[in-house]
Parts: C-alpha cells; structure tokens; sequence
C-alpha cells in the first residue's frame, strides 16, 4: 500500500505529526497555516507548490511539502 493510500484516512492532525517527524524544517508557523487550511491526508499529495504558495507558505517550506509530497505519492 502506497503512502498517499494510508495518509487518505488521516486529519489534519495526524498529517501534521507524520511532517513533522520527516525533517523537513516546518516551523510552527508553517503548521499553523496547514493546520489554518485544514489539509488533510487526503488532499495533501494533490497539492502543488504554487498552491502551498496560496496558502500562506513561504518558498522554502511550501517547495519541501510539494518535493515530499511528489517523491511520496506513489511510494
């Protein structure tokens, strides 16, 4: 089962632990944003980086969430 598979059914809770143990520099202010946002597990590997952009994100933590979410998808 693909990561992208298993995330579907996490909150935006549980998805916000599962990046913050990956080590990718989200600040707290980053979290809140997804956390503002609502992103869920299952929409979070659809997103792209102007999107995060869209959200709120600066460049650098909103090009890491869409690199991890691409090399991530079909794993």
């Amino acid at each position: 089962m693909t990561l992208e598979k298993v995330a579907r059914s996490w909150n935006t809770e549980d998805l916000i632990k599962f990046l913050l143990k990956q080590d990718l520099q989200l600040d707290g202010d980053d979290i809140d944003i997804l956390r503002k946002c609502k992103v869920a597990g299952y929409d979070f590997f659809d997103f792209t980086k102007n999107e995060f952009r869209e959200f709120g994100l600066q460049v650098g933590p909103a090009t890491r969430l869409a690199k991890f979410s691409m090399e991530n998808k079909t794993k």
